[in-house]
């Protein structure tokens, strides 16, 4: 399994073995407090605001929920900081009701095989907004390349009709923001002792950051141009990142034909310190604005 706590982007946590069918309850399917406000109406990918502060938590709705929640609340709910990714290792299966959308083969003296959503790259520089927990935008096959080991495979997961994000997250645009009566906007304040260094990347003013800063959040309304539409409502959900190798399969418990139907199966049900580089612009006091 990969040994990488550590990559150039954010953390890196392995949260144990999948190798059984994760099933969400069904109430996962109908929540509405796993929402945020995409940038552009054509880039839902890229996150602008949350609605509320309440932390994003999704207990039972993925694999190892729990874990997850236990790290945004005990960490990334009170500083500013790099974000992390997860996966499974070894992880076989993707939960039900998902699909594999993007696999990554890291070959052992051979080329990487990368397909599906692992290949997508940033088409142009986009002004990147920091989020609680969340790992700076990157392109994944340059995240993942620092994790896999050799002979190693991972496979990611997303819901029926979600699209994997540059976060490591999936996501479905749900509809407009004007069209769902929102009137509030969640926002991070920093403390003025903290001195940041400064740069300038695409003609856009960046802010850098060499430690984790506490922070605080607030709430305030939104303006009425914000309210106009533009940004689109989305849901969005962590990834399922399984890393595997071929033995995995035998040992936990199959033979050749229980290995082949179980790929099959991860095929058609499957669905990152450096400075703390954080695209931060410095007219923003608070996230999103």
């Amino acid at each position: 399994m990969p040994t990488a706590t550590y990559i150039s982007q954010a953390w890196i946590t392995n949260f144990g073995p999948l190798t059984t069918t994760h099933t969400a309850p069904a109430s996962c399917a109908t929540e509405t407090n796993h929402l945020y406000f995409g940038a552009e109406s054509d880039k839902p990918e890229y996150h602008w605001a949350n609605p509320t502060c309440t932390m994003q938590l999704y207990g039972k709705c993925i694999p190892s929920g729990d874990q997850y929640d236990h790290l945004i609340t005990a960490s990334f709910s009170k500083t500013f900081d790099i974000g992390f990714y997860h996966y499974y290792s070894p992880g076989l299966y993707c939960p039900s009701n998902w699909t594999t959308v993007g696999k990554y083969v890291q070959g052992t003296g051979s080329a990487a095989q990368i397909s599906g959503a692992l290949t997508m790259t940033e088409s142009e520089p986009v002004i990147k907004k920091w989020e609680l927990g969340r790992p700076f935008p990157a392109n994944p096959s340059s995240v993942w390349n620092e994790v896999l080991e050799p002979s190693e495979t991972l496979a990611v997961c997303c819901p029926s009709d979600y699209k994997l994000d540059f976060s490591g997250n999936c996501y479905s645009v749900l509809g407009d923001v004007s069209s769902y009566g929102y009137s509030k906007i969640c926002g991070f304040a920093f403390p003025e002792t903290v001195v940041p260094l400064t740069s300038t990347i695409s003609g856009h003013e960046f802010r850098k950051y060499t430690a984790p800063i506490p922070l605080s959040t607030f709430t305030r309304d939104m303006q009425t141009g914000e309210m106009k539409g533009g940004s689109p409502v989305v849901s969005r959900v962590p990834a399922v990142a399984l890393i595997h190798q071929e033995a995995d399969f035998t040992k936990a418990g199959g033979d050749d034909d229980t290995k082949e139907n179980s790929a099959n199966r991860l095929n058609k049900r499957s669905c990152a310190m450096l400075l703390l580089t954080m695209g931060v612009m410095t007219t923003l006091a608070i996230s999103g604005m």
